[in-house]
């Protein structure tokens, strides 16, 4: 699988390569559509910050909101659920000296998405992780100032863990503690989780 110009076995983590990191920063394109070798990832997009002086996260995360919803909607018109989580990268300086820099990047768990929830939910849940987490990072690593956002990787995957479901198979008792939804596909698994709430 040809990733950033470099051929990599699928399944190789080539995204956090400095190659990879280099790529993504110096696109002059507002979003990318990027390549990835690891076969569970459907697509990867890196959404880059041209506004230098926006240091404000949360500001950064609302106006990139209406992208991220149009990126998951398109999936979910051809499958019912999907996983994604976000990468936010971060420069950081040391303000008594300027050549001092890191960059930081702030990653959430994989989440689930339905076709049937509202995605803002979900969006918002993702922004709180990733805005928990650099706050974190400001107050372990004192000293540090955010010098520029640079912008947010969205990373949409399989959701495997309803691919595998089995269709009905009728109990031989009754129960009101155990969801067993009565269907003709092999969706069982998501129709008892949506049972289930």
């Amino acid at each position: 699988f040809k990733v950033c110009g470099e051929w990599h076995t699928e399944g190789k983590n080539h995204s956090a390569t400095a190659k990879h990191i280099s790529n993504i920063f110096d696109t002059d394109q507002p979003i990318v559509r990027m390549d990835s070798a690891l076969k569970h990832r459907l697509e990867t997009y890196f959404i880059k910050n041209f506004n230098d002086k926006q240091l404000d996260l949360i500001q950064f995360l609302k106006s990139i909101e209406p992208i991220i919803v149009e990126k998951f909607n398109e999936k979910l018109k051809s499958m019912d659920s999907i996983k994604s989580n976000l990468l936010v990268y971060l420069d950081y300086v040391k303000p008594e000296d300027e050549e001092k820099r890191q960059m930081a990047s702030f990653k959430t768990k994989n989440v689930s998405i339905f076709r049937q929830f509202n995605v803002l939910n979900t969006i918002s849940s993702l922004f709180v992780s990733i805005l928990k987490e650099s706050s974190d990072f400001g107050m372990n690593e004192s000293g540090w100032t955010l010098k520029k956002i640079v912008g947010l990787e969205l990373r949409i995957n399989r959701n495997y863990a309803l691919s595998k479901g089995s269709s009905y198979i009728p109990l031989s008792f009754n129960s009101n503690y155990i969801v067993n939804v009565k269907n003709d596909d092999h969706k069982c698994f998501m129709y008892a989780m949506l049972g289930k709430h």
